[in-house]
């Protein structure tokens, strides 16, 4: 009578040891993968957003006068479906430079500030990607001969008591 051998059935051991192996690393491949195809649209995404961010801001640029408070909110059409724009134009006060005190005696003229104000233009694109929402915004100063300021009402004078 022939006497078993105590390797048999490692095989089969060895063997399935080997292809749980390769699963997790095939799965490790497959989620690399996944990770940069969504990366890169992504990345196509945030492009497409800064063409299309220069476009509009370009638009506004371009116009010789902007009203202040004006906004406007809008999409891109057929074109880029899943985008869409939103900007608007406000005042910025420019602060008046303050001179130290020990400074003070040796200033003999005091600078002044060639506009009070300037106008600043917003624009931000939003988009969604697989149920996530993303944004890209920029700004841009204009100058105050530019902004058409909305005049605060006329107060009606007081009659003298």
């Amino acid at each position: 009578m022939m006497r078993r051998s105590r390797k048999e059935g490692w095989v089969l051991m060895e063997t399935l040891v080997a292809l749980v192996l390769l699963s997790i690393g095939v799965l490790a491949i497959n989620r690399a993968l996944r990770e940069t195809l969504a990366t890169r649209a992504i990345a196509r995404d945030y492009t497409t957003a800064r063409f299309l961010l220069e476009e509009k801001m370009g638009e506004l640029e371009i116009q010789t006068g902007h009203l202040e408070g004006a906004s406007s909110a809008g999409d891109f059409g057929e074109k880029q479906q899943r985008f869409s724009y939103a900007w608007s134009v406000a005042r910025v006060d420019l602060p008046e430079p303050v001179i130290p005190v020990e400074l003070q005696p040796f200033v003999i003229d005091l600078p002044e500030l060639p506009e009070p104000y300037l106008g600043r233009i917003s624009v931000t694109i939003s988009w969604t990607r697989a149920g996530r929402n993303y944004s890209a915004t920029a700004e841009s100063l204009l100058s105050s001969k530019r902004l058409l300021v909305k005049e605060p009402p006329d107060v009606p004078a007081q009659p003298a008591a």
